[in-house]
């Protein structure tokens, strides 16, 4: 499936001096039918510089007259190599653009980050609020320590550390340790511990800790990965929590993988444990002849299986451009909403409509429009410098994790967006360079159903986009 928010990137077989055409979205409209009629919501502007590299953008929303009015913008200050090192904040009063928010960024000879200071303005002057450390770095990039302080009484205070054990020779973190600072002792205050061991590169085992009241961690949470071997595919996901009375790990939830034989995921089979494994819910995917997405539904079991949730998509080329959804009652399906899509010859978004139905006629709900600008930059710069994206367990309950590489360190957007375009969960972090960086992100307040993840590069626009399924 094509991602809503789409930065295409035509890539060649050319010599890194080439020159290519690329294209960026330059400003994106939403409308919502209120009254019987559109009425503009908000809108974004962006802008880029001569290598289609992001360094502003610009946020408006409509006031009581159905004007356009700036809300605030955010410019970015780039190295010659392209590296964000400044992130300013404007909030639009009256005619004018007043500062509020500043992120510098402080890098190492081996281009890692060592520093994000946050400073506010204090209407004369910027003045330093928060900032962030990076110390400890091996040869795969992955930091030994992160530690995270506030500026209070003239002065620097800890407020939350994170080191992470990796064995020698590895990328891969064998475990971490969160702690947050306890100003009235002050010591550092256990929060959490994680160890992660691996089957190939992927997750296997995850153990979570918390401490007691004496301070001593024991054993909270833990989640299991079994693969398949050829090919190496995910078959099974067990979540089970520590008994402290047993002193013995209990089964709790667990996911049951089957595959096409094109090795896309066909059935999962959700089961809860109560002493013996009783299956809650079910989904299915359907693909057409290209192995594109054409049918989801799941069901849920309530002294037998009952629909739950369906969509069901049609493509123009390799384009989603129409998708119905529906909600079960019983044995039934009722439609529930449509949306529909549009592009341009270049493969861009371009528009989107939301449609409820109302049982005999489609209403509007919603419409976005997307607008795109062509540059010509070096083949180099056009590189897609997000790689190696996993996201495991797939589908999801409680949270998913990411996993991706980054050629080079680089602030990053990541956004879990639903089937209606909207951005669900957002978390901006920092991606250390030619290592796994992994992302926990919550999802038990998701209903369940299909969403996008996505990963931005927040320098430049590019992104990477997968599919995933929620279920509870």
């Amino acid at each position: 499936m094509k991602p809503f928010f789409v930065f295409v990137v035509c890539l060649l077989t050319l010599n890194v001096s080439a020159q290519i055409t690329v294209h960026r979205k330059i400003a994106q409209r939403r409308d919502d039918f209120v009254n019987n009629n559109w009425k503009g919501i908000d809108s974004s502007v962006f802008t880029y510089n001569n290598q289609a590299t992001l360094n502003s953008n610009t946020y408006l929303k409509t006031d009581t007259n159905s004007n356009w009015t700036y809300q605030y913008r955010y410019t970015y200050q780039l190295s010659f190599t392209e590296k964000v090192l400044e992130q300013i904040r404007e909030n639009r009063i009256g005619n004018t653009w007043v500062n509020n928010t500043r992120y510098t960024y402080t890098y190492d000879a081996n281009n890692h980050i060592t520093l994000i200071l946050y400073d506010v303005w204090n209407g004369s002057a910027w003045s330093p609020s928060g900032k962030i450390t990076y110390t400890g770095y091996n040869s795969f990039g992955q930091f030994g320590e992160e530690i995270a302080y506030i500026y209070s009484g003239g002065a620097w205070n800890y407020l939350s550390k994170k080191t992470q054990q990796i064995p020698g020779g590895s990328n891969l973190v064998s475990s971490q340790e969160r702690f947050t600072w306890d100003n009235n002792n002050a010591v550092w205050k256990k929060y959490e511990r994680i160890f992660m061991s691996y089957n190939q590169d992927s997750v296997s085992i995850r153990t979570r800790m918390l401490p007691d009241t004496g301070g001593v961690w024991v054993n909270k949470t833990r989640e299991m990965f079994n693969y398949g071997t050829s090919p190496f595919l995910l078959n099974e996901y067990v979540t089970q929590v520590w008994d402290s009375i047993s002193a013995q790990w209990e089964n709790d939830q667990h996911i049951l993988y089957s595959y096409t034989g094109s090795n896309k995921v066909d059935v999962m089979i959700y089961e809860t444990f109560n002493g013996a494994w009783n299956p809650t819910e079910r989904s299915k995917h359907i693909y057409n002849a290209s192995d594109s997405l054409i049918e989801f539904y799941d069901e849920l079991n309530n002294g037998g299986w009952q629909n739950h949730t369906r969509s069901t998509y049609t493509y123009t080329g390799p384009n989603v451009t129409e998708e119905l959804q529906y909600l079960g009652s019983g044995s039934n399906w009722n439609l529930d909403q449509r949306l529909n899509w549009s592009f341009d010859a270049n493969g861009n978004n371009t528009y989107r409509l939301i449609e409820d139905y109302n049982g005999s006629a489609y209403a509007p709900l919603r419409r976005d429009f997307y607008y795109y600008n062509t540059y010509t930059v070096g083949l180099q710069e056009t590189l897609l410098n997000l790689s190696a994206l996993q996201l495991y367990p797939n589908p999801a309950n409680q949270q998913v994790y990411v996993n991706f590489v980054t050629e080079e360190a680089m602030p990053v957007s990541i956004r879990v967006i639903d089937m209606s375009g909207k951005t669900r969960v957002l978390i901006q972090d920092f991606s250390s360079a030619g290592i796994s960086n992994q992302v926990s992100i919550p999802c038990e307040r998701l209903n369940a159903g299909i969403y996008l993840l996505q990963i931005t590069n927040d320098r430049n626009g590019k992104s990477q986009t997968k599919m995933f399924t929620i279920h509870h």
